[in-house]
């Protein structure tokens, strides 16, 4: 690992962040205001989904999304766009997007200095909210916090070049930009400056690593994963902020084979009944394996070391983080046409949810996105996408919701969003229902490298 001190912040940019622009330091209560909606990457949120879909409406024509592309308070979606097609006001990498009308309300390039390099900003990164309405995003070399009508509230230099993967709050003082060479620049919320950088190398051979993903958190502790394509080696790293020092340090880390394909989960003591944080990662493989094999491991963090407590064999790589259920203390993933549900104290297997036969689809349906849903009163539910290939009749994307252990036969509604199957869905976002506190489901469908389509499915 390689620490450095913090950069030297232009006089000007330091001034405008010691304004007090940079106060909030809690997320959005509603809709999902950061990657994979919890700082935890649970892809859950804390609302109630809709019952019901009578009213579809989509917007395609802003641009290009990537991966995950969006986040969201209820009220707006942040988005960051690869390509942009918008024009005036309206135009930018970030934009600030009504979620009942999905149409623009500006974009990051009406204020000057205040827009965003595309290519390594909308690469998985999605915009933080916070409760105040200000919201952080950023690209290779900067990282922004912008208020909720997009005036450029305070810039702060990062302490790498590398695709900004986003800003994990650590706690209410401190977060951390993640890049995508490995870089972790330390953030103070109250003055947005930077506190110094950690990069991260390959604990055996000290060799420079990549992440494969925004890093998720749990208080106090960011969890990072990356790769070395040098030793087709992947590395887990805990990652704290020295007490004595104030700057960040790798606590502990869990090595393997190969590079994982999915974002780590973090599960708390309070949702497995365990007595130390788990986190989920996909693993291509074990160190010691003859023939490698695809797992999710349970790793265990004792504050002291990461160690394996279980695992689960995986006949393919999963390429969405899985999620959890905190009244069954259960995780759930994805597999071809399957969700299944495994122990999240010993990996063992529970049951599997046949979603083809569920849904009634035919024989080419696959689940092709992102893992979302809600964890509201009790409800555990899950938000699906999948698609059907052509020739079929039935061929194009759909959207699901899905409770597996309230209902485990049926679908509470299944909605096609498009004729055509989509490549696959980034993350979920979600628009109030008319119903007070009720979510409806916003999709991100993607097709390949020509467009994205925003489809909000709810009741008015």
């Amino acid at each position: 690992m390689i620490v450095t001190p913090a950069l030297r912040i232009p006089a000007m940019l330091v001034c405008l962040a010691m304004s007090g622009a940079a106060s909030a330091s809690t997320l959005a209560p509603q809709g999902c205001p950061i990657s994979h909606c919890t700082p935890a990457s649970t892809g859950l949120i804390g609302q109630p989904l809709l019952d019901a879909v009578t009213v579809v409406n989509s917007n395609s024509g802003m641009g290009l999304l990537h991966a995950e592309g969006c986040s969201g308070d209820g009220a707006r979606l942040y988005c960051l766009f690869m390509r942009d097609k918008a024009i005036g006001v309206r135009k930018g990498t970030l934009k600030a997007i009504d979620t009942t009308t999905l149409k623009p309300q500006w974009g990051s390039a009406a204020a000057a200095g205040a827009d965003l390099d595309p290519n390594s900003a909308a690469v998985g990164q999605v915009p933080v909210i916070f409760d105040d309405g200000s919201i952080a995003a950023g690209d290779g070399s900067v990282e922004n916090l912008y208020s909720a009508s997009g005036a450029l509230l305070a810039q702060l230099s990062l302490g790498g070049q590398g695709t900004n993967f986003g800003l994990e709050p650590l706690s209410p003082d401190y977060g951390v930009v993640s890049q995508g060479n490995g870089v972790l620049t330390l953030v103070s919320l109250a003055s947005w400056q930077n506190r110094g950088s950690l990069t991260l190398t390959d604990p055996v051979t000290q060799s420079p690593v990549n992440l494969v993903a925004p890093a998720s958190a749990s208080a106090g502790v960011l969890y990072a994963l990356t790769y070395d394509n040098t030793h087709d080696s992947g590395t887990l790293y805990s990652v704290v902020i020295d007490p004595d020092t104030q700057q960040l340090s790798v606590r502990s880390t869990l090595s393997f084979t190969g590079r994982s394909t999915a974002k780590p989960v973090v599960v708390s003591p309070d949702i497995s009944g365990l007595s130390t944080d788990l986190v989920l990662v996909q693993a291509p493989g074990l160190i010691g394996d003859v023939t490698p094999q695809n797992r999710i491991l349970g790793v265990a963090d004792s504050g002291v070391q990461l160690s394996t407590l279980w695992s689960i064999a995986l006949a393919a790589p999963v390429t969405v983080a899985p999620t959890v259920d905190a009244g069954s203390r259960s995780l759930f993933y994805q597999s071809g046409y399957y969700i299944r549900q495994n122990s999240l104290t010993s990996g063992a297997a529970l049951q599997a949810f046949n979603l083809r036969t569920i849904g009634g689809f035919p024989s080419a349906f696959r689940l092709n996105g992102h893992i979302g849903g809600s964890n509201a009163m009790g409800a555990f539910t899950l938000l699906l996408s999948g698609g059907v290939t052509a020739p079929s009749s039935a061929a194009g994307e759909y959207v699901m919701l899905f409770r597996p252990l309230i209902t485990p036969t049926a679908l509470t509604w299944s909605m096609k969003i498009a004729d055509q199957q989509a490549s696959y869905t980034g993350a979920f976002d979600f628009a109030p229902a008319t119903q007070t506190g009720v979510m409806c489901p916003i999709a991100i469908a993607v097709n390949g490298l020509t467009s994205a389509t925003l489809t909000r499915l709810c009741d008015h």
